[in-house]
């Protein structure tokens, strides 16, 4: 949250005359930029490919969570001797959607996303501390010193410095990913950019409600749940708050909440 909200000036004040150049001279991507820019193809290739690796992990991170949703649906993780069943049919979703809708086609899903994640996330920050016995029994559940930085000494800056500076470092990174700038340089124009990095401060709001979902799902118990052990087992602490909402949550609220976790995983670039 904290470099997302640094990020947000940076983005009103520099990318639309970062957009207003790209515009003119027709880059669309960094490399086009770079190499419009300094005239080096060999630079342009490697922020190229730096592009790519960057990307990968970012990547397999959205199939991670689309997994897990889908697996939490009832779609086993082996079947027929196929292992990792449910990644593979992420996978393939992913890539057919993003091939078959293009960049508006993404876009213009991101609005039904947004209504879903919403309505998902509001529901859960009322309803689900509502059952547990409000949000002072929720944070009461929670080890304080899981939650605090430890402080720097003088032979070790601690965790402290080391949770700044990679804010700082993912506030200079965040729209250097390809398909972040490649979202921005295809917008209409500079005043959009400027629009939307009005708006966007909201998704902060929302990824710290987000949050709020893990301590919740501490409270309710979902990983010592006999129920869920077997998601756990499989995926760990990932598989925490699909089970909390199988938890707490009739199915089919349960469904579309997974429906928004899902869309959220593709129509990621904005």
């Amino acid at each position: 949250m904290p470099y997302t909200i640094l990020m947000y000036p940076v983005l009103f004040v520099c990318f639309p005359r970062l957009w207003a150049v790209a515009n003119k001279h027709g880059y669309v991507t960094a490399a086009d930029f770079v190499r419009g820019r300094f005239g080096h193809r060999g630079l342009a290739l490697a922020i190229a490919l730096t592009g790519l690796v960057a990307t990968m992990p970012y990547i397999a991170l959205q199939l991670a969570g689309m997994q897990v949703v889908l697996a939490a649906l009832g779609i086993p993780t082996t079947l027929g001797g196929i292992p990792n069943l449910p990644l593979i049919i992420a996978f393939v979703v992913l890539a057919s959607y993003t091939y078959i809708s293009g960049l508006r086609g993404t876009a213009l899903t991101a609005v039904v996303k947004d209504v879903l994640i919403y309505v998902t996330v509001l529901a859960a920050i009322v309803v689900i501390p509502t059952e547990l016995g409000g949000y002072d029994k929720v944070f009461s559940s929670i080890n304080p010193k899981a939650l605090l930085l430890t402080s720097g000494t003088d032979t070790n800056l601690g965790q402290t410095f080391s949770y700044v500076t990679l804010a700082i470092g993912s506030l200079l990174a965040l729209f250097l990913y390809p398909h972040s700038l490649t979202g921005l340089l295809s917008s209409a124009s500079s005043k959009a950019i400027r629009r939307n990095a009005i708006l966007l401060p909201i998704y902060s709001l929302a990824l710290a409600l987000l949050a709020l979902l893990g301590f919740t799902a501490v409270a309710a118990g979902v990983k010592t749940d006999p129920a869920y052990a077997s998601g756990f087992a499989a995926f760990g602490n990932n598989f925490a708050i699909p089970a909390l909402f199988l938890h707490m949550f009739p199915p089919w609220f349960a469904g579309l909440a997974f429906a928004a976790i899902a869309i959220g995983r593709w129509c990621r670039p904005r």
